[in-house]
């Protein structure tokens, strides 16, 4: 049986240390690997938030410029004759040769509105024939 050898104690201190060596190579690229992903996924993470954070901001601008293009169209209709005209007569304004006739509704009381007219109103008028001459009439 001396021809039959096992392996050398010799053997055995040069395997281990590549066994050893290729295990602590694959752990430290299963580590980096991990390192890597773990960092790349927080970058992703934080670029979806920046850029969901972005649409928000950008949907604000939007509505913004909208309310803002209504206001600028609310200006013009406010600076516009129309508009003037109307709320003068509102405030109870008119213009020369106009007849100003203001009609409140109540439920409570009545309110009795005094129309001027600018010619005799004939006997044989009703009242309502009256404030029809006054609004139609031409001064």
């Amino acid at each position: 049986m001396a021809g039959v050898r096992g392996p050398s104690p010799e053997s055995f201190s040069l395997a281990r240390p590549n066994r050893r060596a290729r295990n602590i190579g694959i752990a430290l690229l299963l580590l980096s690997v991990v390192f890597f992903g773990v960092n790349y996924a927080q970058k992703w993470w934080l670029n979806r938030q920046i850029e969901q954070r972005a649409a928000q901001l950008q949907q604000r601008i939007d509505q913004q410029e909208e309310w803002n293009a209504q206001l600028r169209q609310d200006i013009i209709y406010y600076r516009s004759k129309p508009f003037i005209m109307d709320e003068a007569r509102v405030l109870g304004m008119s213009r020369s040769g106009e007849t100003l006739i203001s009609i409140h509704w109540a439920l409570t009381q009545p309110r009795v509105v005094h129309v001027q007219a600018h010619r005799p109103v004939a006997r044989e008028q009703s009242p309502a024939q009256h404030l029809l001459a006054a609004a139609f009439s031409n001064p």
